[in-house]
């Protein structure tokens, strides 16, 4: 069964003695069942003069063939110039039609009917996967049809068919499937840039991969930035080394690390991941306890109290430790003199040493902040079945998630960026190279 999905136009049925789009569609594929889809005027002289169906029949007539025809009425539709109107209710018609038909395809005249209706058509075809088959038709002027006033209740299909040059035997179709190709190129990049926009680029990366004769430059640089946001530096660089452009703000590979899983935290809060957000605070905590005590106490933790076994854990190194007493006695007293000098070194270890040494008022309360949120918040997160939001945050610690975000970039600017630029906007600025190259 062939169904045809058609708008009407100006030009339907029938103008300058020939086939409009709709009729001509009808003349040379034969489908079993027509929609017409009628606009306010159309309506109207439908009412009059019934010229679409009239001439539909008397086709009908002359190849021998059944045309069923359902009229689609929209007699309050006035704005026929509205793309996005006509997306959404062809979508909505279009599904009617193949849950009633229970066909496989759908033709769709892209000739008839306003600018807006015919992209619409087009658009819709073009995400379809095949199951909307766009028909064109040329005029017999192989060029824009000539300027005609629009039909009105004097207009005479009976007089109109009489004289239609297409009934006469050998006339050329002048149907073809239309190319949705170029459209559908572009509603892929349109689609890569929205999940680019909000750093979806596992999203972005399966759409790219599917198209052909993209930008190589942008295709390295995607999947760079689909490495970065997974933490592969590794393969983040290999796909770098093939695009001439500069986007990691920290290389020192002692630091950078620490930098891009801040980065990767800034994404997850803009993206509102709370709960991921919370989870991840601990890795990084680790790191920026050992930064702040370094700076700020003098106390090289990887150095000189600590060492990793062969399963790579950080140990303490209980000689050194308990030989410098300033730092083992911090301990004790954070422990109530109960600490072991053997254990693993852990985020609460580094909290109570921050918090003993620290002498600088506004480090020791940001870095309480942050202690608070990763005991209190954090392991919620990490062993409960709960919702993590932005006002559950607040109320359990009293600090906002971006307030929280500003303690660990100011922590990484003041031991870190020193001066740099464009740290937390990397992403950014990634973002804007992947769309210029796409």
């Amino acid at each position: 069964m062939k169904v045809l999905f058609s708008s009407i136009g100006g030009t339907d049925p029938i103008t300058n003695f020939r086939d409009g789009a709709m009729l001509h569609i009808c003349r040379h594929y034969l489908p079993d069942k027509i929609y017409l889809y009628l606009s306010k005027e159309m309506c109207a002289l439908h009412d009059q003069r019934d010229p679409y169906l009239y001439c539909i029949r008397e086709l009908g007539k002359m190849l021998n063939h059944s045309f069923a025809c359902e009229i689609i009425r929209r007699d309050e539709l006035a704005e026929v110039q509205l793309f996005d109107t006509f997306v959404e209710e062809y979508n909505h018609i279009i599904r009617d039609i193949f849950a009633k038909e229970k066909v496989d395809s759908i033709l769709l005249n892209v000739s008839s009917g306003t600018p807006a209706m015919k992209s619409a058509l087009l658009f819709l075809s073009a995400v379809s996967e095949g199951k909307l088959i766009p028909i064109q038709v040329t005029t017999p002027q192989k060029a824009m049809n000539p300027r005609v006033e629009e039909k009105n209740i004097r207009y005479n299909p009976e007089e109109e068919w009489e004289v239609n040059e297409d009934n006469t035997p050998g006339r050329e179709n002048r149907c073809s499937r239309a190319s949705s190709t170029n459209w559908l190129f572009e509603i892929k990049k349109e689609i890569i840039k929205k999940h680019i926009q909000v750093y979806d680029y596992v999203a972005a990366l399966q759409i790219a991969e599917e198209m052909g004769n993209i930008n190589a430059d942008f295709l390295n640089l995607l999947y760079a930035a689909n490495s970065r946001m997974k933490l592969d530096l590794k393969n983040m660089k290999k796909f770098l080394n093939c695009v001439p452009v500069d986007l990691i703000p920290v290389k020192e590979s002692n630091y950078q690390m620490l930098v891009e899983y801040a980065l990767n935290l800034q994404i997850k809060l803009k993206k509102e991941e709370y709960a991921d957000y919370v989870r991840a605070l601990s890795p990084i905590m680790l790191d920026l306890y050992l930064l702040i005590l370094k700076n700020e106490c003098g106390i090289d933790i990887l150095k000189d109290y600590s060492y990793r076994n062969k399963k790579g854990i950080l140990r303490w190194d209980q000689e050194k430790l308990q030989g410098d007493q300033r730092v083992w006695q911090a301990l004790r007293r954070g422990y109530q003199g109960q600490f072991d000098a053997g254990r693993a070194v852990e985020n609460g270890h580094l909290r109570v040493l921050c918090r003993e040494l620290i002498e600088d008022e506004n480090i020791r309360s940001r870095v309480q902040v942050l202690s608070d949120v990763e005991e209190k918040v954090r392991n919620s997160a990490a062993h409960q079945l709960v919702s993590v939001t932005k006002s559950s945050i607040q109320n359990l610690t009293g600090e906002s998630p971006e307030k929280m975000m500003g303690h660990i970039r100011f922590f990484v600017d003041r031991y870190i960026g020193k001066g740099r630029t464009g740290i937390w906007d990397s992403y950014d600025f990634m973002n804007q190279k992947l769309l210029e190259y796409l």
